[in-house]
Formats: C-alpha cells, structure tokens, sequence
C-alpha cells in the first residue's frame, strides 16, 4: 500500500521480491505491473516459446489431453539427463556440473555441495510484471 502511494507521486519504482508475493491476498496482479515486479522463480512455462508448442501439439496428439506442471518437469528432467548422458556417456556423473540447460519449465545448472558429490541445481528463471500487462522472462 505505502509503494502504491509513492508510486502516485510518480517516483519510479522496481519492486524485487519472492514468488510468494503473487500469492498475497492483498496484492492485487495490477499493483504488480504498476510495481514492475521482479521474481525469480525455478519453473515458469512460456507458451509463446516454439519448443512449448511443439511440446504441447506432440503431448496433446499422443495423451489427447493438455499436460500437467509435472508433464514438463518430467519432460525437462529426461531431456537433460538423457543430453548429458549421451556426450559424457558413462562418465556423465563427473561432468553433470559443466552443463547448463535451458529447458520447457526449468532451467539447470548443477553445483557440486559436498566434497564427496551431491549437486544443486542453482538455476533460477528471471520473471518481470511489466507495466503493459505482460508476464516476460528477463534475460
């Protein structure tokens, strides 16, 4: 409520927060293009981009039904692994690290946390709520 105000004494403003932020009942979607919110957030599917559409006319011919968030994580998931597997073959394990992808959903890139393995994808998607009404990636 208080940025509303200052933004209607015409300061410029950029709000930066959590995802959580659309979830707020009293935050309505238009204060957040007024606020040209900024979120990162680890899935946003873009139904704009060619791959999402060949995606989803392939998912639809075969499953005759449209496809759930899980749908394109299952789908991200199995591209990744299966690209990686295929250029590191068997020793895809030491270099899973190497490669980022950017895929239907999510984005992934793996930094090893232990000493002795384990991996973190620390990937996140940048999303904007511009002041013409959109919902865009920012790159």
């Amino acid at each position: 409520r208080n940025l509303q105000t200052i933004l209607q004494r015409k300061f410029p403003i950029v709000l930066y927060g959590p995802a959580k932020y659309k979830r707020f009942e009293t935050i309505s979607v238009e204060t957040l293009h007024d606020l040209d919110f900024h979120m990162s957030v680890s899935t946003n599917v873009d139904y704009n981009d060619g791959r999402v559409k060949n995606f989803l006319m392939k998912y639809r011919a075969y499953f005759s039904t449209e496809p759930k968030d899980h749908s394109f994580c299952g789908y991200d998931l199995v591209s990744y692994f299966a690209d990686v597997l295929s250029q590191y073959g068997r020793d895809w394990r030491y270099y899973v690290g190497e490669k980022r992808s950017e895929l239907l959903q999510t984005s992934y890139q793996f930094q090893q946390v232990g000493e002795e393995g384990g991996y973190m994808n620390v990937a996140t998607r940048r999303m904007e709520y511009t002041p013409e009404f959109k919902l865009q990636a920012v790159r």
